[in-house]
């Protein structure tokens, strides 16, 4: 029994070292008009990779599998930004996002 549940414990550490072996990360910063967007929302669209933005702006996404995505960054009263990203094993990809900010359209009566 001792011998079975070192195996299994010993398969599941080799797993969970491949899985982690291809994963990347996300990281950037989140600016309009070169200032930071502190609480922008980041995703990676059709998945649970999420996160907000710090008050500098910043975000990190971790562990994320290696492949394409599409990154998009939201924030209330600004236009959605929206680009295709490639995570790489092992590594960090940088996204560096300008944000435009909405104008009225409104018109006087």
């Amino acid at each position: 029994m001792k011998k079975l549940l070192l195996l299994l414990l010993s398969v599941s550490c080799v797993s969970i070292a491949l899985a982690q072996s291809n994963a990347g990360s996300l990281s950037g910063k989140v600016t309009s008009e070169g200032k930071p967007l502190e609480l922008a929302s980041v995703q990676l669209l059709k998945t649970s990779f999420a996160a907000p933005t710090d008050s500098n702006g910043v975000f990190e996404l971790k562990n994320i599998p290696t492949g394409k995505y599409q990154l998009r960054v939201s924030f209330v009263g600004y236009e959605n930004f929206q680009q295709e990203i490639t995570i790489a094993a092992n590594g960090t990809t940088q996204a560096i996002t300008e944000v435009i900010a909405l104008t009225s359209k409104v018109k006087d009566l």
